[in-house]
């Protein structure tokens, strides 16, 4: 019985040294405390119920004495700064992927009749069901040593009449643009300039030299034969 005892007592002191009985004391303890814990801040304790209590206290509102004014500005302050945030954001956001697309660099030259072509593939969804055949396409060569060229999506205009006129000089590059009668001449800023349009002024403004190739020009609609 004493051999026993003794060899209890060796394992034991063996589990003691090693640190065993201590790391289960340590995770039975944190075991109880975490279960002591749980139930004192129980919403069924005594200790929950009274803290409940207080919060609900603290959070009582008497709707009779609200400034309901006050509490609109406030409402609507808090929104307004939400929505200003938002727009910046968005207007910040738009405003740089149309820098980006509006900087994006131009061609060093492009044909005449690659700018046509570019124009009638534009124009041609919006006036399909017009059934025209072919656009407004003018070409003088005999003013002021330059070439001026103007076009319309629809047939049989007159030169001035024209939405689009360009001007070109002897180097090849645009010197004066006008759409709608509008002149882009020493403009910053162009306004609402979308697809062909904003490419047009970014060959005005890169000054991109045009090959004149004005007998391959050809101004009719891909539907006309239709």
């Amino acid at each position: 019985m004493k051999e026993m005892e003794a060899m209890v007592l060796d394992s034991f002191n063996a589990l003691s040294k090693s640190g065993v009985i201590k790391e289960t004391i340590d995770k039975q303890v944190k075991v109880v405390v975490d279960a002591v814990i749980e139930t004192t801040l129980s919403s069924y304790s005594t200790f929950g119920k009274q803290l409940k209590e207080t919060v609900e206290h603290l959070l009582n509102i008497d709707v009779n004495e609200l400034d309901l004014a006050s509490y609109n500005a406030f409402i609507l302050e808090v929104i307004r700064a939400k929505l200003d945030a938002c727009l910046y954001q968005q207007g910040k956001r738009q405003i740089e992927e149309g820098l980006e697309k509006l900087l994006q660099p131009a061609p060093k030259e492009i044909k005449l009749s690659k700018l046509i072509t570019d124009f009638i593939e534009y124009s041609a969804e919006d006036v399909q069901l017009e059934h025209y055949e072919h656009i407004t396409f003018h070409c003088d060569q005999t003013r002021l040593n330059a070439t001026w060229i103007a076009f319309d999506c629809e047939p049989n205009k007159s030169e001035y009449a024209c939405e689009y006129r360009i001007a070109i000089n002897r180097n090849g590059n645009i010197f004066s643009l006008q759409i709608n009668n509008e002149n882009y001449k020493n403009k910053l800023f162009v306004g609402d300039l979308y697809n062909f349009e904003k490419d047009l002024f970014q060959l005005y403004t890169a000054k991109t030299k045009f090959i004149l190739d004005i007998d391959d020009v050809d101004t009719g609609y891909p539907f006309a034969d239709d």
